[in-house]
């Protein structure tokens, strides 16, 4: 039988294979953290999926109902990353982009 894997384990592995991965965190729908890398460490980034996740569905749901799975948003020097796991959890993760992206 193998030994169970934390979830921070898996996410730092994700984090050595994938040089852009700057951070990932797992988080309840209440903004609690399941786990996270190292550089998302604190309650800080839960807390953040877990508003972002919270207003993306009120917000847009302003203009038309919508139930979110998944949001990309493109900033300056990489890309966020928020999507919902099956198990309702929310998984926030960050890449950086070494160059800056287009406009």
């Amino acid at each position: 039988m193998q030994t169970p894997i934390a979830i921070s384990e898996v996410l730092d592995l994700y984090q050595c294979n994938c040089a852009g991965l700057y951070g990932a965190v797992v988080a309840t729908q209440d903004g609690l953290v399941l786990g996270a890398t190292t550089s998302f460490g604190g309650d800080t980034p839960a807390a953040t999926a877990a508003s972002l996740w919270l207003h993306l569905q009120e917000d847009l749901s302003m203009i038309q109902t919508v139930a979110v799975s998944e949001a990309l948003l493109w900033v300056d020097h990489g890309v966020w990353y928020l999507g919902r796991l099956e198990n309702r959890h929310l998984l926030l993760a960050y890449t950086k982009s070494p160059t800056g992206l287009a406009h």
